[in-house]
């Protein structure tokens, strides 16, 4: 048994060996704690930010469907020949063949349509009433709650289905008054449209909450009240806002709700268990291994115990130098066991190494599928109404402009839905000649110049930068459909403008400032400045590939809006 003295000098150095280990454990899981936070809060945001992305989408494509269908001359026609008794027959079958072509192009998310027509004293006329769709009985049922709810503005609104019986139907009715688009009667009120929505198929974005622990998305409206939600056990916001949260608010862009966001930061404390394993495995281990080279060396050689001290003594605590063999037998299975636990720890720590190593790796593959995404959107709305065009020549029976349609569209879709991340400029600059044919079969009176030296055309880009913008000035930079849209590209020393320029100066010379001064990070993007997102999002996709130097800017010269990318050529930069 070990003297008095002896055990005073064993249980002092363990307590100083286990408050070293302790401390050093301490601060590295802190310090990882901290990491693993701040990461899946990282990861936690780049989620969100798409979900909500695609919840706007789904969203604006239902408002776009809405207005493109309802809101035009030819749809306010057929509602007055309903009316009409020689002409209801063929007006009922123009409408049916409208709602069954709108079901056919949103089978997955669109289950049925309805028209309430109004009659001469501004009452349904439900006599004239069209339905058509899978659930044109449950559209029925709720006819008159879509009837009552319309607001006096001929906006979008929403009423939640239920049976007749009143029980929960999984589907939404967005519902708006249609105002009459003919000369005559132009904006009187005329009927209901209404659209029903599969609510599965509608709050599908919220269920990638599921791809991280912890994480909940939920749709609100302006009362904070929950509309949608990927945990149906939270009932109320309040559940989500509490101590251990870490929330993200944003706005839709539609209506008054706004997209929610909940992490749970708990989940990082769960994630850590291994490494306290490992802690508390190690604290073990010191304290056997300490008590057994102290009794060893005590027992069989004060010798051996001496080159102990004195190899500690030599070295810093925090130290992973191996132990060099002793003059004692004894004492070298201590000294092997001593090595056993330093090349766990150094196993440990490229452990460490190689797992945040292939965090930065799923990093790289994120910012990848992010740049996919940004580019793999297509608007559905120019495909519908450059179909509608194509159409349109074939009724007039002019083949070869619709052939010459066709065939514009089939090379600008094969060139936009590739998997390349990048193009040549000489590529963008074809598909975006083959995006203005199409565009000119619908607006004939807007013109078209593209201005490129060759020197320049083999310069790799991200792909389909140039069509929004261009998508940008025939939707706001030509409103009335007139005028002419340039492209240009040139280069000004090290840098390399592309230019989009469409003959028309903005209403509101402050919308530029403003749009300016948010992509140059000074200020966030708003809801309604759909171009603005767009053009922060070509910003970000030439940043991945050319660095902070890259630029997207709003500007006016000489009677022209011009939307510009600049960016320094990869082989000049610093």
């Amino acid at each position: 048994m070990l003297k008095l003295r002896h055990k005073r000098e064993f249980f002092v150095g363990l307590s100083v060996a286990i408050t070293i280990f302790l401390a050093l454990a301490g601060f590295n899981s802190v310090l990882l704690y901290h990491n693993d936070k701040a990461a899946t809060i990282n990861q936690f945001e780049s989620l969100a930010n798409r979900v909500n992305a695609d919840m706007s989408l789904t969203l604006r494509n239902i408002d776009g469907i809405s207005r493109t269908n309802f809101i035009n001359e030819e749809f306010s026609e057929n509602s007055a020949r309903l009316f009409t008794a020689s002409e209801h027959s063929e007006a009922v079958g123009d409408i049916q063949s409208l709602f069954e072509t709108i079901i056919s192009n949103n089978a997955a998310l669109i289950a049925a349509v309805a028209y309430f027509p109004y009659d001469d004293a501004g009452e349904v006329a439900s006599e004239n009433q069209i339905i058509a769709g899978s659930q044109a009985n449950l559209t029925i049922d709720n006819a008159q709650t879509i009837i009552d709810s319309v607001p006096s503005l001929a906006s979008l609104y929403v009423n939640w289905a239920s049976y007749s019986d009143g029980n929960y139907a999984a589907y939404a009715f967005f519902s708006r008054q249609i105002l009459d688009m003919r000369v005559d009667n132009y904006n009187e009120p005329i009927g209901i449209a209404s659209i029903c929505v599969s609510i599965p198929k509608l709050s599908a974005p919220l269920g990638y909450a599921s791809a991280q622990a912890g994480s909940s998305f939920y749709l609100l409206d302006s009362e904070d009240r929950i509309l949608l939600s990927s945990d149906p056990s939270i009932s109320s916001i309040e559940q989500v806002q509490g101590k251990g949260f870490y929330h993200l608010s944003l706005h839709l862009g539609f209506l008054d709700w706004q997209f929610y966001a909940a992490q749970d930061t708990a989940v990082v404390w769960t994630n850590l268990r291994i490494t306290f394993l490992v802690e508390i495995c190690l604290l073990l281990f010191l304290v056997v291994g300490y008590t057994v080279i102290y009794l060893l060396a005590y027992q069989r050689s004060q010798r051996g115990l001496s080159e102990l001290f004195d190899f500690f003594s030599s070295r810093e605590s925090s130290s992973l130098d191996k132990m060099p063999p002793s003059s004692d037998e004894e004492v070298n299975r201590v000294v092997g066991a001593y090595n056993v636990m330093v090349e766990s720890v150094i196993a440990l720590n490229e452990q460490i190494v190689e797992e945040r190593n292939r965090g930065l790796a799923l990093e790289l593959e994120k910012s990848k599928m992010e740049i996919h995404a940004l580019h793999s959107q297509i608007n559905k709305h120019f495909l519908v109404n450059t179909l509608s065009v194509i159409r349109s020549y074939i009724s007039l029976h002019d083949v070869e402009q619709a052939k010459l349609c066709l065939e514009n569209l089939s090379d600008f879709l094969r060139y936009s839905l590739n998997n390349e991340e990048s193009s040549t400029i000489g590529q963008e600059l074809a598909a975006s000649k083959n995006y203005l044919l199409i565009q000119q079969a619908r607006y004939p009176d807007v013109e078209y110049e593209i201005d490129c030296p060759d020197a320049l055309k083999e310069l790799v880009i991200p792909k389909v930068a140039f069509q929004p913008l261009l998508e940008n000035a025939f939707t706001h930079g030509l409103p009335n459909k007139k005028g002419k849209i340039r492209i240009q590209i040139h280069q000004v020393g090290e840098m390399v403008y592309l230019d989009v320029a469409n003959t028309s100066l903005p209403r509101d010379p402050k919308r530029i400032d403003m749009v300016n001064e948010a992509l140059s990070g000074d200020a966030a993007f708003s809801s309604n400045q759909g171009n603005g997102i767009a053009m922060n999002n070509i910003q970000r996709r030439f940043r991945l590939m050319f660095g902070e130097s890259a630029k997207v800017s709003l500007l006016t010269q000489e009677g022209e809006t011009i939307a510009r990318i600049a960016f320094l050529r990869k082989g000049e930069q610093a």
